[in-house]
């Protein structure tokens, strides 16, 4: 039988699958019960929402010294809320249309990559698009790159979805689309240890509509983008120019910051980051051993 697979939607860079795949995907998973455990129609496991170990890392093992993430204190089962953000979340989410509605069942993805990293990325927040994402979001299906990225471990793929071994995830197909110009310049290994996404809302939904609504949680993706202006990363707006704007003003007149002609379909591209994509490059080739 022959495999359909989705394809992209250019507007919104998340992935779309249709009607016989979502009745696919149903029938063999999907059913979230309030033991955080996923089961299919007859009641065997299929996905235990068990995180890694928080305990504290042996020396060395984080990148940067970056032991101040509120991230380590992320539950280790649903829902996957930080306690300072939850009661926000949770009042939003009873008045929210699906659009809107934020999707603590998955791993929040507040950045992805080298909090270290000499470029920097700035996004909206991490998308849903399908029942697909139940399984690239929860753990075991990427335990370990979605959490060594939120406890900020060394990996040899810091931008965990542009590992490999995530090419089954949407997040993988969605990166490479996005990176492709520098993963075919500079290589995609070093395109993963010199490269930081940063998400101005750090939970999933189908659409972006949180620019008023605050979490505790962001003050510390705050941080990471004026730490990134501290030692002169290149930074590239990707999305939400308005609510950076309005959270770090610095970046207004930042002189390494560079914008998409197209934030739409945000590729960094010779194209489409035609003043900023050269310092990209050799940002990242500083990085080359």
């Amino acid at each position: 039988m022959t495999t359909r697979h989705p394809k992209p939607n250019s507007r919104s860079g998340r992935v779309h699958i249709d009607s016989d795949q979502v009745k696919q995907s149903e029938a063999s998973l999907v059913e979230f019960h309030k033991n955080s455990v996923l089961v299919d129609r007859k009641g065997n496991t299929i996905l235990s929402q068990i995180g890694p170990d928080l305990s504290p890392d042996p020396e060395g093992d984080r990148v940067g010294s970056r032991a101040d993430s509120p991230w380590r204190r992320l539950p280790q089962r649903a829902p996957f809320l930080l306690p300072q953000d939850k009661d926000i979340v949770m009042k939003f989410n009873e008045s929210a249309n699906e659009d809107l509605k934020l999707h603590h069942e998955l791993l929040p993805e507040p950045f992805l990559g080298n909090p270290e990293a000499p470029v920097v990325l700035l996004n909206k927040n991490p998308g849903y698009s399908s029942p697909k994402d139940l399984t690239d979001h929860t753990p075991p299906a990427s335990n370990t790159g979605a959490w060594s990225n939120l406890l900020h471990k060394r990996t040899a793929f810091p931008f965990y979805l542009l590992d490999p071994d995530q090419s089954r995830a949407l997040g993988y197909k969605w990166w490479n689309n996005k990176l492709k110009s520098l993963i075919e310049n500079c290589g995609r290994r070093l395109v993963a240890r010199s490269v930081l996404c940063v998400e101005y809302f750090p939970y999933h939904s189908r659409r972006f509509g949180h620019g008023e609504l605050a979490l505790p949680s962001q003050q510390y993706n705050f941080d990471l983008v004026r730490s990134a202006i501290s030692r002169h990363a290149v930074i590239v707006v990707m999305r939400g120019k308005r609510q950076w704007f309005k959270a770090i003003p610095e970046l207004q007149s930042y002189s390494r910051i560079y914008y998409l002609r197209n934030p739409q379909n945000p590729t960094i591209s010779p194209k489409n980051c035609p003043e900023g994509y050269a310092s990209v490059v050799r940002a990242i080739g500083r990085m080359a051993p």
